[in-house]
C-alpha cells in the first residue's frame, strides 16, 4: 500500500488551507447574510433607549468620530507630519500672492526726489519723464492718470496706452519743458522744425492733463483758493495747497476769455496770448475755452488772469457799456480779419469730392483734417482725384488712374511724400501724418485682395523668397534700454537698436521697441526675494502633497505586497526616499530667507544710524512687516512639528537609514540636526 503520508505534513496542510478558505468564504458572506438581522436588532434597541441613553450614545459616536480623526490628521505619524506640511506651505504662498501687491501699491507712492528723502530721480532703475519736473507737472500727471486713465473706463485710457509706449512723445520732455502748457508749445516746435511726428493720442492726453491742471481738478487748482487731497497725490503737508494756482495767471492776456476763437491765430497780434494760440493749435478745438468761459463766474479768490473782469457795479453800468461795446467791436474786427486757411473748430463736416470734383490745395489739408476726426477711410478713386489736386498745386502732368499700371506701389508711396508740399500750404504736420496712415491703409485695401489673386509667376516667386530668406543673415540688435515712463508704476516703452549689416537680412525683423512698466523707486529692492519665496513654498507644498499621498498609501501595504513590486511602487519608493530630504534643504533654504527678510525690514530701520538708507523703505510697508512675521512664525511651528513627529513616529522598516559611525564628526552633527527638521 505503500507508506502512509505524514499527518504533520500533507494532510494537515491541505485542512489548513480549506478551513482558511472556508473562513474567508464565511467573513465574506457573514456581512450580507447578517445585514438585516443585525439592522433590525439594532433599530429595535435604538427605540428602547431611553432619552438619557440617547445622549449617551451620541456623545460616544461623536467620541469615535473625533478619535478617527485624531489618528487621521493629528496623531503623530509620517503621513500626518507632511499633511499639515503641505497646508503650512500652502498659506504661505497665498499669503505671499495676495500681500505682494499691497506692498507694492505702498512703495509706489513712495516719492523718488530727494527732497522727499527719496533715492533721486537719476538714481531709479527705470528713466522716469517727469520725476524731475515742478511740483504741478508731476501732480498734474499723477492725478489725471488716477482720475481719467488708470482703468478702461476713464476718458483718457486709450490716449495714455498709445502716448505711454510712443516714444516720440518722450522725446517733446526736453529739460526747458517745466508745466503742462510749455509741453503743448514743445510738441508744436518739435513738428514745426524738427519734423517730429507726434501722435493725436500723446496730443489729446496732455491737452487732458492741461485742462485738469487749470481747470477741472479741485487736487491742482481751486475756485475758492483751498485745494482737496483726493487723489493723495501731495503730500499730508500740503493737502490745501493749489501746486497750479500760477499757471493760470502767467503767459495770458488780460480777460481774454471775454470770446472764443475761432480759426488759426497762430502768430498773430490779437487779443489772444501766446497760450491760447498754442492750445489751440495743439489741442484743435475749443471745448476747453468753453469751459474756461464758463468757469469765470463761479472764481472767488485768486481769479485766472483770462477771465473777463467780474460784472460791473450799477454805479459804473456806463463804464461798463462803453467797455464791452469797445470790446465788442474789437472781436470782431479779429474775426473778420483772422485767415480761414483751416478749419481748426468743430464745423459740419463736408462729404469727400465725389470722381471728377475739384480738388485745391486747401480742400486737400481740410479734408485730411476731417479724416483726423472722423475716422473716414477714403476710396481708391477718392485718392486718385488727391492724386490730381496734388499734381496741379505742383505743376505736374496728370497720370493715369492711380492702381491701373504696374507701378501703383511707387505711386501711392509718392503721394505721402509730394503732400508734404502740399501741407506746407494748406495743413500742418499733425494732420499730415494722419493722412499718411489713411493713405498706407485704402491702399492696402484696394490691392490685397489683387495681391492674394495673383497665382503662378508670383507664388514661385514667394516661394524662392522663403528659401532665399534662410539663407540670409539676421539682424544685429542691440541692448534694451531702461524702461521709459512719465512716472513710476505705469505703462512705458524701451527700444533697442536693430541694424542691418547687409542689402537685405533675415525676416521677420526684430522689433526695435516694446511695451514695458517701471518699477517704483522706493530704497527696498525685495520684489524679486518675495517671488523667489512664493516659489520655493509652492514647490515645498507640491512635495509635501506627493509625500503626504504616498505615506498615506504605505499605510496599507504589507510586507507581502514587497515580494512583487509592480512600476507605481517603485515609483512611490523613489518619491518616498528622494523627496523628504529636499523638503528639509528647502526648508533650511527658506530660514535663510527668512532671517533676510526680517533683517531689511525691521533691523535695517532700527540700525539706520549705522547703516545709513539701505532697504531704508521696507519699514514702510504694513503688509511688508506681516510678511516677514507670519512667515517666521510658520516656519517655526513648522519646524517644531517636525521635531515632534521624528520623536514620537517612526519611519517604515523599509525607509529606514542608520547613520554611519565612519562619517566624519563634523557630517554626523550636520546629519544629526538635518534630520531633526523633519522625517
Amino acid at each position: 500500500q505503500g507508506p502512509h503520508p505524514s499527518p504533520l505534513v500533507g494532510p494537515r496542510r491541505r485542512t489548513g488551507a480549506r478551513r482558511r478558505a472556508a473562513l474567508a468564504a464565511s467573513r465574506a458572506r457573514a456581512p450580507c447574510a447578517m445585514a438585516p438581522a443585525a439592522g433590525a436588532k439594532r433599530k429595535q434597541s435604538e427605540e428602547q433607549l431611553t432619552p438619557k441613553e440617547k445622549v449617551v450614545s451620541c456623545c460616544v459616536g461623536t467620541a469615535r468620530f473625533l478619535l478617527k480623526v485624531w489618528n487621521a490628521l493629528l496623531r503623530p505619524s509620517i503621513h500626518v507630519f507632511f499633511f499639515w506640511s503641505f497646508l503650512i506651505y500652502l498659506i504661505c504662498a497665498c499669503f505671499l500672492v495676495v500681500a505682494q501687491p499691497a506692498v507694492n501699491d505702498v512703495f509706489c507712492k513712495v516719492r523718488p526726489q530727494k527732497q522727499f528723502d527719496g533715492a533721486g530721480c537719476g538714481n531709479c532703475s527705470s528713466v522716469l519723464k517727469i520725476c524731475p519736473k515742478p511740483d504741478c507737472w508731476r501732480h498734474a500727471m499723477n492725478v489725471t492718470y488716477q482720475a481719467n486713465a488708470s482703468s478702461s473706463k476713464g476718458s483718457l485710457y486709450f490716449q495714455f496706452q498709445d502716448a505711454a509706449a510712443e516714444n516720440d512723445c518722450y522725446k517733446v520732455i526736453r529739460d526747458p519743458v517745466t508745466t503742462p502748457l510749455q509741453m503743448l508749445a514743445s510738441i508744436l516746435d518739435e513738428e514745426r522744425f524738427n519734423n517730429l511726428a507726434v501722435s493725436a493720442a500723446c496730443k489729446r492726453f496732455h491737452c487732458g492733463v492741461l485742462q485738469n491742471a487749470i481747470l477741472t481738478q479741485t487736487d491742482l487748482v481751486s475756485y475758492t483758493g483751498n485745494c482737496t487731497n483726493t487723489y493723495d497725490s501731495k503730500p499730508q503737508a500740503e493737502a490745501t495747497f493749489c501746486p497750479c494756482a500760477a499757471l493760470n495767471q502767467d503767459g495770458w492776456n488780460e480777460g481774454e476769455m471775454n470770446a472764443t476763437p475761432s480759426s488759426s491765430i497762430f502768430g498773430q497780434q490779437t487779443q489772444w496770448s501766446q497760450n491760447t494760440a498754442v492750445i489751440f493749435e495743439v489741442c484743435g478745438d475749443v471745448d476747453i475755452f468753453i469751459a474756461m468761459q464758463g468757469a469765470c463766474q463761479h472764481w472767488i479768490g485768486d481769479r485766472p488772469k483770462w477771465c473777463p473782469p467780474p460784472a460791473p457795479t450799477p454805479t459804473n453800468a456806463t463804464n461798463a457799456t462803453n467797455t464791452t461795446n469797445t470790446t465788442a467791436a474789437a472781436t470782431t474786427a479779429t474775426n473778420a480779419t483772422a485767415p480761414a486757411a483751416r478749419r481748426l473748430a468743430p464745423e459740419p463736416i463736408a462729404e469727400a469730392p465725389a470722381p471728377g470734383g475739384a480738388w485745391t490745395a486747401a480742400t486737400v489739408g481740410e479734408d485730411a483734417e476731417e479724416i483726423e476726426r472722423t475716422g473716414k477711410i477714403w476710396t481708391l478713386e477718392e485718392l486718385a482725384h488727391a492724386r490730381r489736386a496734388i499734381n496741379e498745386v505742383l505743376g505736374r502732368e496728370d497720370p493715369t488712374v492711380v492702381g491701373a499700371d504696374n507701378d501703383a506701389d511707387s505711386d501711392f508711396r509718392s503721394l505721402s511724400e509730394d503732400l508734404v508740399d502740399v501741407d506746407d500750404r494748406a495743413a500742418s504736420r499733425a494732420r499730415r501724418k494722419t493722412f499718411d496712415d489713411i493713405v498706407s491703409e485704402a491702399y492696402e485695401r484696394q490691392f490685397r485682395t489683387r495681391r492674394l489673386q495673383t497665382t503662378g509667376t508670383t507664388a514661385t516667386t514667394a516661394s524662392t523668397g522663403a528659401v532665399a530668406n534662410d539663407e540670409l543673415v539676421e539682424f544685429e540688435v542691440g541692448d534694451w534700454s531702461p524702461c521709459t515712463c512719465y512716472q513710476q508704476c505705469i505703462r512705458g516703452v524701451r527700444t533697442r537698436t536693430v541694424t542691418c549689416t547687409a542689402d537685405q537680412c533675415k525676416l521677420p525683423k526684430p522689433a526695435a521697441r516694446e511695451t514695458c512698466t517701471c518699477a517704483h523707486c522706493a530704497m527696498c529692492d525685495i520684489d524679486l526675494r518675495l517671488f523667489i519665496f512664493f516659489c520655493i513654498y509652492f514647490a515645498q507644498a507640491l512635495f509635501a502633497l506627493i509625500v503626504f499621498l504616498q505615506y498615506l498609501r504605505s499605510t496599507t501595504v504589507t510586507e507581502d505586497d514587497f515580494i512583487k513590486q509592480s512600476r507605481l511602487t517603485r515609483c512611490s519608493g523613489c518619491f518616498n526616499k528622494g523627496l523628504p530630504p529636499l523638503l528639509r534643504i528647502l526648508v533650511l533654504v527658506q530660514l535663510f530667507q527668512v532671517v533676510w527678510l526680517l533683517f531689511d525690514v525691521w533691523l535695517a530701520t532700527l540700525a539706520q544710524e549705522y547703516l545709513g538708507a539701505h532697504q531704508k523703505d521696507c519699514f514702510a510697508s504694513n503688509d511688508l512687516r506681516t510678511v516677514s512675521v507670519v512667515t517666521a512664525i510658520l516656519w517655526l511651528l513648522q519646524v517644531m512639528m517636525g521635531r515632534f513627529t521624528v520623536t514620537y513616529s517612526r519611519k517604515p522598516d523599509w525607509l529606514y537609514s542608520p547613520n554611519r559611525p565612519s562619517r566624519a564628526f563634523l557630517m554626523r552633527q550636520f546629519r544629526k540636526v538635518f534630520r531633526s527638521l523633519g522625517p
